[in-house]
């Protein structure tokens, strides 16, 4: 079989094209490579080896991922531009990539000096493209309503993060911290 020789085993750019609009449909790699079967009359019919097309989607994810990364920190550097009290901060990890992000808006933090000593903070919220955790925190107003104090997204839910966050909070807070703080598991008294 040719596409077993490195030479032969090339993914043309039409087929480039589908691949990267099935990565972004979030298709599995076991769906993607029938389908490609399907269309070529078979798996032994495929030009490239499946390990080749998973190597393609793994490198078309990484790059929309970076691409996400940059419009991101770009919307949070015009939204701080535009107003001095919008606050952001980001963590990246040993290899320069963002681990954690948190912001909140001007609102948020005016908002949390008047309603900020009881706050809730529930990270099960995974139903971002990338399966990362979200976390918001969030208070009650005197008219019983819910309203956002700061958001993150996080890498992973290690002791490591969490110091992070909580210090990014207290600092994006003016260092006012909450009397209490309710979780999905445990109530911490502060």
């Amino acid at each position: 079989v040719t596409k077993n020789y490195k030479s032969h085993n090339q993914i043309d750019e039409g087929t480039r094209h589908v691949i990267a609009d099935m990565v972004d449909s979030g298709m599995r790699s076991t769906n993607m490579y029938g389908l490609l079967s399907g269309f070529c009359g078979g798996a032994s019919m495929v030009p490239f080896s499946r390990r080749k097309m998973d190597r393609l989607a793994y490198a078309i994810k990484r790059d929309e991922c970076s691409e996400d990364v940059e419009l991101t920190l770009d919307l949070f550097k015009e939204l701080q531009s535009n107003s001095s009290n919008f606050f952001y901060s980001v963590q990246v990890d040993k290899a320069c990539r963002v681990k954690n992000i948190f912001w909140s808006h001007a609102v948020s933090r005016r908002n949390f000096q008047a309603f900020g000593d009881v706050v809730t903070f529930d990270t099960t919220y995974k139903t971002n493209s990338y399966n990362m955790p979200f976390a918001p925190f969030v208070g009650v107003n005197n008219h019983f309503q819910s309203i956002l104090f700061g958001c993150a997204l996080l890498r992973d839910e290690t002791v490591e993060s969490f110091n992070w966050l909580f210090s990014t909070f207290r600092k994006c807070m003016n260092g006012k911290e909450p009397q209490c703080i309710l979780t999905g598991k445990f109530v911490m008294l502060l």
